[in-house]
């Protein structure tokens, strides 16, 4: 079975957060290497081909945008401000921020992404509260024009170290002293000849259930978010 970090809430006793583990068994592309990280405790025997699933919606993003033009720098994004803490766990999935930044070095534009949880989102190593947040790397080569590698991972940040992040952007480290060095899980990884479609696909559906994901690729969040946004806003101004 994959690493329970693919759960929902990160949890081993929850469901897998769809549709991420069901399209990663799909994928199929002789040019494109791909990992994974397993659960250590437990196996799956496929006996009849069938399998659980907790149905979801999610908005696939089409990012039509060539990466070369794509300016480097960092990017920070946080659900609108006039939503409360229900409305962030509801329609956000305890979303608190997406931080990414682009950088650029002898032909390869990296990408790197951190994904935030609200401080109700933990989890409990040995005895440790630890804050996870999703990262997301890749590398595109400009000439070629496609992503030679690309990697899911789980950054552990202890309480201390979560609040010191999470309301700066990824060149926090560059601005300090001392480097907040978060405990790294690798979770998935792909190698060679990746298309822009197959980045943004696993990107989205990685960081599942989070439209600040959507609102980076498109500009705007899915069209049933921004109607909830829009009654809650009609509402506060009243």
């Amino acid at each position: 079975m994959a690493h329970p970090y693919f759960r929902r809430g990160m949890s081993e006793f929850a469901n897998f957060a769809p549709q991420f583990i069901d399209l990663y068994w799909k994928f199929k592309d002789d040019k494109v290497k791909t990992y994974i990280a397993l659960d250590a405790n437990r196996v799956r025997i496929d006996v009849d081909d069938s399998a659980y699933l907790e149905l979801d919606t999610w908005y696939g993003a089409s990012f039509k945008k060539r990466i070369e033009e794509i300016s480097n720098g960092v990017v920070k994004i946080r659900p609108p401000a006039e939503l409360d803490e229900m409305d962030i766990s509801l329609f956000f999935n305890e979303a608190y921020s997406l931080d990414i930044k682009w950088t650029e070095k002898n032909g390869i534009k990296t990408f790197q992404a951190e994904e935030f949880k609200t401080d109700k989102v933990t989890i409990n190593i040995d005895e440790i509260e630890y804050f996870p947040v999703r990262y997301i790397h890749a590398e595109y080569d400009i000439k070629n024009k496609i992503f030679r590698h690309f990697d899911g991972a789980i950054h552990l940040y202890e309480k201390d170290e979560y609040h010191q992040r999470r309301d700066c952007d990824l060149n926090f480290n560059e601005k300090i002293k001392i480097h907040l060095k978060a405990k790294t899980y690798k979770l998935f990884k792909m190698n060679e000849n990746i298309s822009v479609e197959t980045w943004i696909t696993y990107t989205s559906h990685f960081c599942t259930g989070n439209p600040l994901v959507f609102e980076y690729f498109e500009g705007k969040y899915p069209e049933r978010i921004q109607k909830i946004i829009d009654n809650i806003g009609n509402k506060t101004s009243i």
